[in-house]
């Protein structure tokens, strides 16, 4: 069921909110126990996943739980609160998603270059619109910068798994465009999107 419009809010993630971050839940297993199931086998030394483990969820589990906020500008890390759930049993409880990104990866003449660097929700949130609020959310942040520094033009990069259909998925419903593999990480794909002043 989509979202009420004014049901999510969105706040910098402080230092309040490192232990509430440390049970953040949008994967069905933690990493550590994924690695135990058929799912994942070791080919020369590494463990490769099979394309339906959602190993990436996992992952991405890991790498929020682990996350030192508050960070220092250019990077940012926000929360999407559900506003309702947090009025009734506050707000470590009710965080529906995790977003990170770097607004000023690089100023390229009139062009900032800017990167969607994590996106995560909530496993009881999903299929409500709290990726596309984060993702949107992001955005005109990144292009807020962008009019601030007097930028044309703004091009925002995200790294994405191969096997992460849904992350694709959202992407693509919302304009970004796939652009090649990543050299160095041969699993995973550029994501990017532009617009005029974050447009």
């Amino acid at each position: 069921m989509p979202l009420v419009p004014g049901a999510l809010g969105f706040g910098e993630a402080g230092f309040q909110h490192r232990a509430c971050l440390q049970t953040f839940n949008c994967a069905a297993l933690p990493l550590r126990q994924l690695k135990k199931t058929p799912f994942a086998t070791r080919v020369d030394g590494r463990i490769q996943w099979s394309s339906d483990s959602g190993a990436w969820h996992s992952l991405v589990q890991g790498v929020i739980r682990d996350l030192r906020v508050p960070f220092t500008p250019p990077s940012y890390a926000y929360l999407a609160i559900d506003l309702p759930q947090a009025a009734r049993i506050g707000e470590c409880a009710s965080i529906a998603g995790v977003v990170v990104w770097n607004d000023c990866c690089q100023i390229d003449g009139d062009t900032l270059r800017a990167s969607l660097d994590l996106l995560g929700v909530d496993r009881r949130m999903a299929r409500q619109g709290v990726g596309t609020a984060m993702v949107t959310h992001a955005i005109q942040a990144c292009g807020s910068t962008a009019r601030a520094l007097g930028a044309s033009t703004l091009i925002v990069t995200s790294v994405v798994h191969n096997n992460n259909i849904e992350c694709q998925a959202l992407l693509h419903k919302n304009g970004w465009k796939r652009t090649g593999r990543v050299p160095s990480q041969p699993d995973c794909s550029y994501w990017v999107i532009s617009g005029s002043r974050g447009s």
